[in-house]
């Protein structure tokens, strides 16, 4: 899984930011450095944590 098909698979499955309801950018308006953490660590964001707590 690339960086970018995992953030679009953590986007579609929260969409929203729940801190405050905004949609969440797609993969184009994200920085460089957003961008690299998602190259660098390509799961979706809920997989990644279960496995550091599993």
């Amino acid at each position: 899984m690339t960086g970018q098909e995992a953030y679009e698979e953590d986007v579609r499955r929260c969409p929203l930011y729940p801190h405050n309801g905004k949609p969440r950018p797609q993969w184009d308006d994200l920085s460089d450095l957003i961008k690299s953490t998602w190259n660098k660590y390509p799961d979706p964001r809920e997989y990644a944590n279960k496995r550091k707590t599993a």
